[in-house]
């Protein structure tokens, strides 16, 4: 079971969970932006806009190197955005990676 309280606030698909972990200057990565998005507005945005194309998702693993935690997951993703996920987190979220994992 995971534990991890992003996974919890995502698989509740309610945003505003999503929203009370993120910390007003979170940095937003994602190798399908041409720049990092920087501030809790933005981030949402791309995750709302995110969870319109990924389909079926379900987070399957959690790690930690003592200050982050590593959220993977699987889903039906549209071709056209092939990105997986890592969350960067402390006790709110500051910084988002996604990285594609092939």
């Amino acid at each position: 079971m995971l534990t991890h309280r992003f996974v919890r606030a995502a698989e509740s698909d309610d945003p505003a969970q999503i929203a009370a972990l993120l910390a007003k200057d979170v940095t937003f990565h994602a190798p399908v932006l041409t720049q990092d998005l920087h501030g809790k507005d933005l981030a949402l945005r791309f995750l709302g806009e995110a969870t319109r194309i990924i389909g079926n998702l379900t987070y399957t693993e959690e790690t930690t190197d003592g200050e982050r935690a590593f959220l993977f997951w699987k889903g039906i993703i549209n071709p056209k955005f092939p990105p997986s996920r890592s969350v960067d987190a402390f006790d709110q979220v500051v910084e988002l990676l996604i990285m594609a994992i092939t």
